[in-house]
């Protein structure tokens, strides 16, 4: 297994390997910024977006598997604008937004590359896509209101003319114009997982033959509101997980639930960091890789957003490189759960990290003055693999 390396550098394709190819360099205004703010993975495919350049548009850069499993960039997809704050990926289906919409791609059969099949627009004013969740032909769309009081999320759907439609809009159950309903999104298995942070809540919905109804409240018990739970989460099979970075004076926590037949959904673990461990807003990011393991994100803060920090915090002596962990929890399990670390990889507050089988992509937008990379792991079976040699991929 490999780790790889992926990093934006101007606006014409090439590719070069570390060490082994020499690299060619563009001039600097073909540049653009961000590179790694947003990443998504799936069936072979990893999606990058790029949020602004000097002179060029937003896009998202599609990356796939070559010769000897090599990953390598295949195509560039931009509307116009700035696009890809969000991205998700699901059976196929790639969803970018926009703010004011949100752009769908499909693989066109005939040329196997993505191309666009729908602009979703909600009917309120509303920055719309704040968070995407696709799983098994739905599209689930988070939307605020400019002053973020109102929140929904909207639910889409391909008809038997093969448009996205919108079938359902979600709202907050409660009262509260300050809940953060929908800012956190994750689909699996006919449910939907939706955070309300501001409401400490988590609301999970299952699909049947009437639509989508609330099957399930998961409330954050003893923390507070301004534990910001619910703000970040994921859902795959019978198990969520769901941060609350803020809690414990922002040391942050991540709370376990798990689904026990007719039992419904029972909360079995409350993971939080060691009180002298280097890091903030620990599950800043969450993501479950498999039955057993969780990747926690414990973000180190300081510097230019986005921008890996290595060697230790001013004035402290932390080891840094534990920040992004993986955890091992099992339902019956009464000790506190060990974790091992991802080696050489230290996320901030501005990474996200997508994982998916066996791969995981993490991004660091303000890296690299502002261009920004994206980091490339492989699990082996006992660990993600990280250190040297790096593959780079260009653009």
């Amino acid at each position: 297994m490999t780790c790889s390396q992926v990093m934006r550098r101007s606006l014409a394709p090439y590719l070069f390997a570390f060490f082994v190819v020499t690299s060619t360099w563009a001039n600097p205004t073909d540049l653009a910024d961000w590179f790694g703010r947003a990443i998504a993975t799936g069936d072979g495919y990893l999606f990058v977006s790029e949020m602004a350049g000097f002179e060029s548009p937003s896009m998202v850069h599609v990356y796939v598997r070559g010769e000897d499993q090599k990953w390598v960039w295949q195509d560039s997809l931009h509307v116009g604008g700035r696009y890809g704050n969000t991205i998700g990926y699901g059976d196929g289906v790639l969803a970018v937004s926009e703010g004011s919409a949100v752009y769908v791609f499909e693989v066109d059969p005939e040329t196997d590359r993505f191309v666009q099949t729908g602009r979703l627009e909600s009917k309120y004013a509303e920055w719309f896509g704040s968070a995407l969740a696709l799983d098994d032909g739905w599209l689930a769309v988070g939307s605020s209101q400019p002053n973020g009081s109102t929140r929904h999320v909207h639910l889409f759907r391909k008809n038997r003319e093969g448009t996205w439609v919108r079938r359902a809009i979600l709202e907050e159950p409660g009262e509260s114009a300050a809940s953060m309903y929908g800012i956190a999104l994750a689909m699996n298995q006919g449910r939907l997982l939706i955070g309300s942070p501001g409401l400490c809540t988590a609301y999970l919905y299952e699909y049947q033959s009437d639509g989508w109804g609330l099957s399930a409240t998961l409330l954050c018990g003893e923390m507070s509101a301004e534990s910001m739970y619910g703000m970040t989460l994921d859902l795959r099979g019978e198990r969520a997980v769901i941060g609350a970075p803020r809690h414990n004076s922002k040391k942050g926590a991540v709370v376990v639930w798990q689904h026990v037949g007719d039992s419904g959904w029972k909360k079995i673990k409350v993971l939080t960091p060691e009180e002298d461990a280097t890091g903030s807003s620990f599950g800043s990011q969450v993501e479950i890789q498999d039955s057993l393991r969780i990747v926690v994100g414990f973000p180190v803060f300081g510097g230019i957003p986005g921008v890996p920090v290595r060697g230790g915090l001013p004035g402290g002596d932390g080891d840094v490189e534990k920040n992004l962990r993986i955890y091992a929890v099992q339902d019956d399990q009464d000790s506190k759960p060990g974790y091992t670390i991802v080696p050489g990889i230290v996320v901030s507050g501005a990474s996200p990290v997508a994982v998916d089988g066996n791969l995981m992509a993490i991004g660091f937008p303000g890296a690299a003055y502002g261009e920004g990379s994206a980091e490339l792991l492989e699990f082996n079976g006992g660990g993600w693999v990280g250190g040297r040699p790096r593959t780079l991929l260009c653009i």
